[in-house]
Order: structure tokens, then C-alpha cells, then sequence
């Protein structure tokens, strides 16, 4: 966070929870055809709050499995570098290794973008 900003009140994530507290309380009553576009604003909201909780880090399970099957790599690189390889086929003769990272990258951005559809063995918190 900029320095200068730091101390200030309100936090970047009450700002944006306070935004999407209004937007679903005041939902029900706007016009049908902007109905819609409330809640995704909502649902955006949402997806933000928790990406910022997140800090935009690789959940540590994932970094592990990421450098387990490809070795010292960028982060940020990885899933695409993981991806590129996958369509390229150059995977196929390693599923039983690829399959649990590729569940885990599933399952870590399904918590962000709709973490009620996950079981509840994949709901818990890092």
C-alpha cells in the first residue's frame, strides 16, 4: 500500500464491503432492468474483497505444488508457463503428477470467484 495512504481510514476492504452492503440492500428496489447489474456489481465486489484479503499471493499449497512439478519458476509465470505446456501436449505422459496442481489452481480460483459451489472439503480457509 502507497506509504502516504497507509494510515488513512477507511481500508481499501471497507470501502469496498460497505459499497457491496449497499448495493444488496438497495437491490430489491431498483427497476428490474438495472436489477441485473446490480448484482453484478455485487458479485464483482465480492470477488475483490477476496482477492484483496489475498494479497494477490499464490496460496502457499499451490506455490509448493507449482514448484514441486516445475522446478524454480516465477510465480507469476507459472500457470501460464503450466498452461502453455498442457495445450502443447507435453504433459500427456505425466497426468497422475499434472492432475493434483491443476485440481489445486481449479479449486484456488473457484474460493475467489464462487467459493460456495466448492465442497466442503475444498471451502477451508489458508
Amino acid at each position: 500500500m502507497n506509504q502516504s495512504l497507509a494510515n488513512d481510514l477507511p481500508e481499501l476492504r471497507d470501502i469496498l464491503r460497505v459499497v457491496r452492503e449497499f448495493i444488496e440492500h438497495v437491490t430489491d428496489s431498483v427497476p428490474a432492468k438495472d436489477r441485473y447489474h446490480a448484482l453484478c456489481c455485487s458479485y464483482l465486489l465480492s470477488i475483490a474483497e477476496r482477492e484483496l484479503a489475498q494479497d494477490g499471493q499464490i496460496p502457499p499449497a499451490t506455490h509448493q505444488l507449482l514448484h514441486d512439478f516445475l522446478g524454480a519458476c516465477d510465480p507469476a509465470a507459472a500457470t501460464g508457463l503450466l498452461s502453455e505446456n498442457l495445450q502443447a501436449g507435453r504433459y500427456d505422459e505425466r497426468l497422475d503428477e499434472v492432475l493434483p496442481l491443476v485440481l489445486r489452481l481449479v479449486i484456488d480460483k473457484v474460493r475467489m470467484t464462487k467459493p460456495e459451489h466448492l465442497a466442503p472439503l475444498h471451502q477451508e480457509t489458508r
